[in-house]
């Protein structure tokens, strides 16, 4: 076997494969031994077939077979020993590979077009930026001590739903509840289906707290008790839109599809209940002796708020940091390369015009990642599965109006459900999250910040300037 790499260009190379029969032999006659004692045909004994007569009926398939898996592990070893900056994944040259000969080859050949990325340099110390301190009003403090006492308190499960309570059910479209009822008259009157429909697949889970929801479907939703029914539009259900996603475990492009009527079944309803101001629950929140009265708990609350406007003002200052770092950092593409694999790798979903529609959101996404792996890699940037468990726990039971330590127990169940869904899509977008969050945190170690205050009017139309840009 011999692998040539040959780089045409700064961004663009040619990876030649060959295979000698020598290379790839010895694991076509292994095949075709297993399959001649496992095989079972008219006329011999088992595991009695010849190979002769299996290499003749499916030595092809068993060639192509093997040639392909060593080919891909080479392909594999040899990228992970070497380290190019690839873009993309590597693609068949399509001519080259209509001119194989399985039938009566014995050496073969294979081309790959490879993508790259330019050389770059990332100098974080030459990055200047303003950090902004957000200022604490009074009424927003005291709103703030309400949601912290509701926050720790206990909860209950009351007969019928209220303001700020957390309802459960599920929930099933009418058109679908039509189908089934229709479905199951035609089975008392004997009709014989192609195709049974599964009401529990039919229908979804959703949890979500009434504080979230408009004012008119809210209505409906008060006095609710458990096994009760009542006929809701989802898409006008939630005061935002991202909020349907989450209640209801799909992407905010997936609940946006979740058109017309619905029927909810409430199951559970659980209310919150403020905690009481004492030492005890002064102890338990703070730490022993840490607060002993409403003054100490009101100053406690203020740096907590402080530490959410910061949290807040850091995450901006992170989009700040990536936009910057996006302007001054000049990393070349293979453009035209990438345009042509994005269209190879959607098996025909895209057009070259859809393609070409998309594509500076997709090059801007892709160089960001690239400064991002390189600053990961740099500095042994790693996430683990128990954090990123912990931050989709921590996200839901937030969406619920809950502390972490507060989170109902069926989060711990359903967690795992949620990182697995859509092959991984949440897992994968959490973890990359916390990569982006580390790699944050290291930069704005690095670059060089002036602190400016704010107000928080003022700052919240500066991120309404930013959503503005962004869906330019």
């Amino acid at each position: 076997m011999d692998i040539t790499y040959d780089k045409t260009s700064e961004t663009s190379a040619l990876l030649k494969v060959t295979l000698n029969q020598a290379d790839y032999q010895p694991a076509v006659d292994k095949k075709i031994k297993t399959y001649s004692k496992q095989a079972s045909f008219k006329g011999f004994r088992p595991g009695k077939v010849p190979p002769g007569l299996i290499r003749k009926m499916y030595g092809k398939g068993i060639l192509v077979e093997e040639v392909t898996g060593l080919l891909n592990q080479s392909l594999s070893d040899y990228f992970k020993e070497n380290e190019l900056p690839m873009v993309g994944d590597p693609m068949p040259d399509e001519e080259s590979g209509q001119k194989i000969d399985w039938e009566n080859q014995k050496d073969f050949e294979f081309i790959y077009k490879i993508g790259l990325h330019s050389e770059f340099e990332l100098n974080l110390e030459k990055v200047n930026l303003n950090q902004f301190k957000i200022t604490i009003t009074d009424k927003q403090l005291e709103e703030t001590m309400e949601e912290f006492l509701k926050g720790s308190g206990t909860s209950e499960t009351p007969e019928t739903a209220d303001k700020g309570d957390i309802i459960r059910g599920t929930v099933i479209s009418l058109e679908d509840k039509k189908k089934l009822e229709e479905q199951d008259k035609q089975l008392q009157e004997g009709v014989e289906l192609e195709e049974i429909l599964n009401e529990e697949e039919l229908k979804k889970q959703i949890f979500f707290n009434l504080d979230k929801v408009n004012a008119r479907p809210v209505k409906k939703l008060i006095g609710l008790a458990v096994e009760d029914l009542v006929t809701i539009n989802l898409q006008k259900l939630f005061k935002e839109k991202k909020d349907l996603g989450r209640a209801i475990n799909l992407t905010e492009e997936d609940a946006e599809k979740l058109e017309g009527d619905f029927e909810l079944k409430v199951e559970t309803i659980t209310r919150m209940i403020p905690a009481e101001q004492n030492q005890e629950f002064y102890d338990k929140a703070f730490g022993e002796d840490t607060v002993h009265n409403e003054d100490e708990f009101k100053v406690k609350v203020e740096e907590m708020v402080q530490e959410n406007y910061s949290r807040e003002s850091d995450a901006f200052l992170g989009r700040q940091i990536r936009e910057k770092l996006l302007e001054d950092v000049e990393i070349d593409l293979p453009n035209d390369f990438l345009k042509e694999w994005l269209q190879f790798a959607s098996e025909g979903k895209f057009t070259p015009e859809q393609v070409e529609e998309e594509y500076d959101k997709y090059a801007e996404e892709l160089k960001w990642n690239i400064i991002r792996n390189r600053l990961a890699k740099e500095n042994e940037i790693k996430v683990e599965y128990d954090e990123i468990f912990q931050e989709a726990k921590k996200q839901m039971a937030g969406y619920l109006g809950m502390s972490l330590e507060n989170a109902p127990d069926y989060l711990n169940e359903s967690i795992p459900k949620m990182l697995e869904m859509e092959n991984g899509r949440f897992y994968n977008e959490t973890a990359n999250q916390l990569i982006y969050n580390k790699v944050i945190t290291l930069a704005k170690d690095k670059v060089k910040l002036k602190e400016k205050s704010i107000t928080r009017d003022k700052f919240e139309k500066m991120l309404e300037d930013e959503a503005k840009k962004a869906e330019k």
